[in-house]
Parts: C-alpha cells; sequence; structure tokens
C-alpha cells in the first residue's frame, strides 16, 4: 500500500515535469501494473483461501455414511461465507456461482439448470487424506453397481447468468445439491439482502449453491439395494426396508414330549434347521484393487423386529445382540444333552471364497443354556482384492440343531439370530 501510494505521488510529480519539460526518473513499476499485481495477488491469497477451507469441510465431513449429503452440517454455510468473503474483494467472483463436489469421473463436467446445460470450469483438485470411493451404477434408477477409488476430491466451479430473484434449480440427476437458488442483491457490510432502506454504496449481485455428484460410502452400498419381498432368488428381508434391511431368525416355544411318536424316534426331541437370506439385487464390481477395509455398523434388530411387527421390544434381549439364546433343559433319562447352533452375518462372497462380518455360538449343554452375543456397534475385517473382483453381498440368519424335552416336561426356549446393519462400507488403504 506505501509503495502504491508513493508510485502515484511520482507518477503525479513526473507529469508536472514533463510538462516544464523538465526530466523526471523513470518509475521501475507503474501504478497500473501495481494495480494489475495486486489483483493478481489477491486472487491467488483468495484461491489458496479458498482451497483450504474446502480441503477443511471435506476432512470434516462423513463420506462413508448412509447420508448421500455426506459434507458435515455447518458446510454449506462455511462455504457460502468463504463465496461472499471472496466476491467482496474480487469483482469476477459476483454474481451467481456454484460448486460442484466430486472424485474422480463421477461428473461429466456438465450440469443440467433450468433445463439449460451449463458447462462447469475445468476441475481444481483437492488432497485428501485417504482414498475416496466413488460409485457408478447403470442407470439413475438403479442401486450403485461398481465402485472406484481416487486419492483426491474434484471440484467444479460453475458461473451463471443470472437475473436478479431468478428462480433456479439443478436438473441433473445428482446424489443431492443444496435445492432452489436465486441470484440477491447483497449489502457487503451486514451480508443481509438489500432492502428499500439499504444505502445503494456497497451493494453487489451474489448467489451461491453446492451439489454433489459423487455418491460413496454406505450410501452407495446400501441405497435402495435389498429386496423387502420374499422369493426364491433374493430370500426375505423380513423386517427391513430397501435401504435398511433387517433380518432375523427367531422362535420361542416348547419343546413338549409327545408319546404318540415314540417309536418315530421323536417322542421327546425337536429338530431346527432355520435359515433366512437376503441378497442384495445386484453384485458390485471393485473396479479398482487393492487392500480393501469392510466395514459395517450395527443397530437394534430386536427393536426393528418389534416396530415392523407391533409388538413390544423382548427386554431381556440386549440392545446391542446379534444372538441370543435361552434353553431352560436338563438331563433325563430321554437325553443326556441338547445341542444348538447360532449365526448371523454380513457375507460378501466371490469365486474364490467369501469374507464376512459375522457372530456365531455353538454349544451341547446337559444343563440351562442362556446367553447372548454382542455386535458390538461395529465390525471389519481387511481384505486384498484384485481389479475387476466381482462381490455379491447378503445378509444372513440362522440357527439349527437339536432340543429334547426334559423328561416328561416341557422344555421352553428362545432362539434369536438377528442382523440390522445401518452402514456397510469400503475404504482402500
Amino acid at each position: 500500500m506505501m509503495y502504491s501510494w508513493a508510485v502515484r505521488m511520482l507518477e503525479a510529480r513526473c507529469a508536472v515535469l514533463l510538462e516544464q519539460d523538465k526530466e523526471c526518473v523513470a518509475i521501475p513499476t507503474s501504478s497500473e501494473q501495481m494495480r494489475s499485481n495486486s489483483s493478481l495477488h489477491r486472487t491467488a491469497m483468495l484461491d489458496l483461501f479458498r482451497d483450504n477451507v474446502e480441503r477443511l469441510v471435506l476432512e470434516h465431513s462423513s463420506p462413508s455414511s448412509l447420508n448421500r449429503n455426506f459434507l458435515h452440517e455447518d458446510a454449506i454455510n462455511v462455504f457460502i461465507s468463504a463465496d461472499f468473503f471472496a466476491a467482496i474483494h474480487l469483482p469476477n467472483r459476483q454474481g451467481m456461482r456454484g460448486r460442484v463436489i466430486s472424485a474422480g469421473d463421477a461428473f461429466s463436467g456438465t450440469l443440467s439448470i433450468n433445463k439449460k446445460s451449463i458447462k462447469a470450469e475445468r476441475a481444481r483438485t483437492i488432497t485428501s487424506s485417504a482414498d475416496i470411493d466413488w460409485w457408478t451404477r447403470s442407470a439413475a434408477n438403479k442401486p450403485y453397481t461398481e465402485v472406484h477409488f481416487a486419492p483426491a476430491w474434484r471440484i467444479y466451479d460453475v458461473v451463471l447468468d443470472a437475473s436478479d430473484n431468478e428462480k433456479l434449480e439443478i436438473d441433473s440427476p445428482l446424489p443431492w445439491h443444496t435445492g432452489p437458488f436465486e441470484l440477491k442483491k447483497i449489502d457487503t457490510l451486514t451480508g443481509e439482502i438489500v432492502t428499500d432502506e439499504t444505502a445503494k454504496e456497497g451493494v453487489i449481485a451474489f448467489g451461491a449453491f453446492t451439489a454433489i455428484a459423487r455418491a460413496g460410502g454406505a450410501y452407495a452400498m446400501m441405497n435402495n439395494a435389498w429386496p423387502v419381498n420374499f422369493g426364491e432368488d433374493t430370500g426375505p428381508n423380513n423386517y427391513g426396508t430397501r435401504t435398511q434391511p433387517v433380518v432375523i431368525a427367531s422362535e420361542s416355544a416348547n419343546v413338549i414330549y409327545n408319546s404318540s411318536k415314540i417309536f418315530e424316534g421323536t417322542a421327546g426331541k425337536q429338530d431346527f434347521d432355520t435359515k433366512w437370506l437376503v441378497r442384495r439385487v445386484a453384485p458390485i464390481t471393485i473396479v479398482d484393487g487393492g487392500n480393501i477395509t469392510i466395514h459395517g455398523h450395527f443397530g437394534d434388530a430386536e427393536a426393528a423386529r418389534a416396530g415392523r411387527s407391533n409388538k413390544q421390544r423382548r427386554s431381556f434381549i440386549p440392545v446391542d445382540t446379534a444372538l441370543y439364546y435361552d434353553i431352560d433343559f436338563r438331563k433325563t433319562t430321554v437325553s443326556s444333552s441338547s445341542n444348538m447352533y447360532l449365526r448371523t452375518a454380513a457375507i460378501f462372497s466371490r469365486k474364490q471364497g467369501y469374507n464376512q462380518l459375522g457372530w456365531s455360538h455353538e454349544n451341547s449343554f446337559s444343563a440351562r443354556h442362556q446367553g447372548s452375543v454382542s455386535h458390538e456397534g461395529s465390525r471389519s475385517t481387511k481384505v486384498k482384492y484384485s481389479a475387476g473382483a466381482k462381490l455379491n453381498v447378503s445378509l444372513l440368519a440362522e440357527f439349527r440343531g437339536t432340543i429334547y424335552s426334559t423328561g416328561w416336561d416341557a422344555t421352553p426356549y428362545t432362539l434369536f439370530a438377528g442382523i440390522a446393519p445401518t452402514a456397510l462400507y469400503f475404504t482402500r488403504d
């Protein structure tokens, strides 16, 4: 600032000397060049500020979440504030502007707004502390089926010619955007929309929007990806939805001694072989291989059963239960023991075998057998997948075994195997 002031003073002095046909020492950098340099430096600093704001927001967001808008809850307000700050200092940042957040090739670079095709500016790269998964699918109404990984975010700036108060909205089938937007006159001193009482000085035209073109995390893995009907090909998603599947095998009754079946050898026993399975409606292709971790977060399957069937939640089953069993068996002359195997799992199968996030319990017992296995909220496993590996994902709940009556008396039992994933997703080292 001092140099710029001094240059203007010297230029004014030179103008006077030249009028008097006197010599004037040439100034190395003119005031016009100073203004140009200052504008370039200011632009560079504000670009760096914007990039660091975006990096900070993305590092504090949740790209693996079930929410298609994985950004931090304060992200949009932070973006608007940063864009408004730039607009105050750079006239070319005023008007209607937006950003599209993407990764890899998830975004084509063209956005449809009010049925008009708008070409975005060249993508800016924002490095990430971890690889970002981004998914593709065959059509907008289909589940995502191909998962890629990228080392950085790609941010596309979009500049629009818009009239004041013109209602605008994105038509492109993106995972998420901020909704309708419009250009407003804003008071730079207060940041408020101009009113009749606002002074005419310090007013700029400003509008901003944010869109997300990258689908990933649990949203891409789970959204509308699970059948809810019974069928031979897909199995039952018996207490869940197309996005939040729940699979439960549960039974509560008594094994009673039935003398009429004494010659069949089943008078005082009951065999169990119950299995429920739901498969994701489409397989997944790991386009970019590597050391990939499968993550799962799990909720209260028993609460889902109670809610969907309009029944009370059974309080004796802990909220974090994957498996529960209570078999009130006693050793008698009819049988010295009973046995039971219970299992529940999220299974990721391929040609070479399968990996799972699962829990199991197996025991042979001669007295009352009671207990539970907790899913503890989450579980993960690391797998090395080759590029192009195809996975079929399914959820399983099962129990099998034999329970005998306690002599002539009934053996009451409760068996429960349930899985209710709230999020399933991949990360790559």
